[in-house]
């Protein structure tokens, strides 16, 4: 037998084996540095518009309403099924009642990449929250036409809607940010108008009328807007109202100063056409070049919707 010939055959042999091991190697290499995606409905939409932690994020109800429905008015590609799946986490995980006996409210939630979640047991602003998800849902609607979805969590919405005027002060009509304070803001009231105004017509669409809610509720409460949160010297509106005390703006602070007076801009809640313009040129004047790094994300959605909307 020839022996010579062994190294020969064997590196035709392993020639094969040499490359697929090669090429399996690659492969996994690729797979293992491909970017992951957190596994939580909430973090997915987070991480449409910032990185999320590989550790835990805070999710913010308020934050993420913004955010799905900054992806619901991309005409082009409204990420639907992803808002889909948010919207019905917020369903899954609102309160039957709350530490202060409220229905309908959520939490904030600390949660882990994978999906652990941690309730917080604690709220941003109730009154904008809940505005923001009605206002994502009308969104949600005009965009697919999902009337099932919708009907067969009513009664949540119903009970997400009624929270405003729930928190309505009776002296002067304007939205308490929650039920232990006397603190109302002119962004989470412009925000609250608007889901009025959006309720409204989805209870007129799904035939569920509310006497709650009304085409005189939504007027109501922009007369009081108008009429507790303007300065018509300064030709601006206070930003924070509490109890007796107004707080002007701070035009050189952006949040939550300066970006409060677009709510109004946005939300059609104006004096008239020429406060309109004045206040637009006001902001303007002071955000020359708008931060784009600027946080909370809201603020970058907000400026943004404004700007649209002014055009």
């Amino acid at each position: 037998m020839n022996t010579k010939k062994r190294p020969f055959f064997f590196v035709l042999v392993m020639l094969p084996v040499l490359f697929f091991f090669v090429l399996g190697a690659v492969f996994f290499s690729s797979c293992n540095t491909k970017e992951k995606a957190p596994l939580h409905h909430a973090l997915l939409v987070i991480n449409r518009y910032a990185p999320v932690s590989e550790k835990s994020t805070t999710v913010v109800p308020y934050e993420v309403n913004l955010m799905a429905l900054d992806l619901l008015r991309n005409k082009e590609n409204p990420e639907v099924q992803l808002c889909q799946d948010y919207i019905q986490w917020y369903f899954n995980h609102l309160n039957p009642s709350d530490i202060y006996g409220m229905t309908g409210s959520i939490y904030e939630y600390d949660v882990t990449f994978d999906g652990r979640e941690v309730p917080l047991k604690h709220f941003d602003h109730v009154d904008s929250t809940s505005a923001t998800f009605i206002l994502l849902l009308h969104r949600f609607y005009k965009v697919t036409g999902y009337k099932r979805f919708l009907e067969t969590n009513w009664e949540k919405i119903a009970n997400i809607a009624y929270l405003i005027p729930y928190l309505q002060d009776e002296h002067d009509g304007l939205i308490r940010s929650l039920p232990s304070t006397s603190k109302k803001y002119l962004r989470n009231n412009c925000e609250c108008c608007a889901a009025i105004a959006a309720f409204v017509e989805l209870s007129e669409e799904f035939d569920r009328p509310n006497p709650e809610f009304t085409d005189e509720f939504e007027e109501a409460l922009e007369e009081a807007i108008l009429t507790h949160f303007y300065r018509k010297t300064a030709l601006e509106f206070s930003w924070l109202i509490d109890g007796d005390n107004k707080y002007a703006p701070d035009w050189k602070t952006l949040y939550p100063d300066s970006i409060s007076q677009l709510f109004p801009l946005l939300y059609h809640i104006m004096p008239g056409e020429k406060e309109r313009r004045e206040l637009w040129k006001k902001f303007g004047n002071y955000y020359k070049i708008f931060p784009e790094e600027s946080k909370p994300t809201s603020t970058r959605i907000v400026f943004r919707w404004t700007t649209e909307a002014l055009k």
